[in-house]
């Protein structure tokens, strides 16, 4: 439901508190976070969760890139959407219509990465 971020904040802090998936639960807290506008604690758990990325821990790229595209970081958000591509993540063709990357789409980089994943996108 659109608007009510402070309980996806709470069922978000619940994920983390008892999920078997540290760091699914810590990406979509992040996303939770950035959608609420609380910039701070976004950015502190996508770091987190890159961190734990890194470190082997498997979760969809693409959440990562949905994370830093609502904190506004096109720079982090293309890492991690060519990560996804390149890993062939199969939920990439979903970037379509997340409205995460609604601020990327005017981008060139954008344009170039579904041409090279062959996702037509009209503009």
């Amino acid at each position: 439901r659109l608007g009510e971020h402070e309980e996806a904040r709470r069922e978000a802090d619940k994920a983390l508190q008892f999920s078997s998936n540290r760091a699914q639960a810590t990406i979509y807290a992040s996303v939770t976070a950035a959608v609420a506008g609380d910039t701070t604690r976004a950015l502190s758990l996508a770091k987190e969760a890159e961190r734990l990325f890194r470190t082997g821990r498997y979760f969809q790229p693409l959440h990562l890139a949905r994370a830093y595209a609502e904190l506004g970081d096109a720079g982090q958000a293309f890492a991690f959407l060519d990560e996804a591509l390149t890993a062939r993540d199969t939920i990439f063709p979903t970037l379509t219509v997340y409205q995460s990357f609604d601020s990327l789409r005017q981008d060139p980089r954008y344009a170039r990465l579904l041409n090279r994943a062959a996702i037509q996108y009209p503009s």
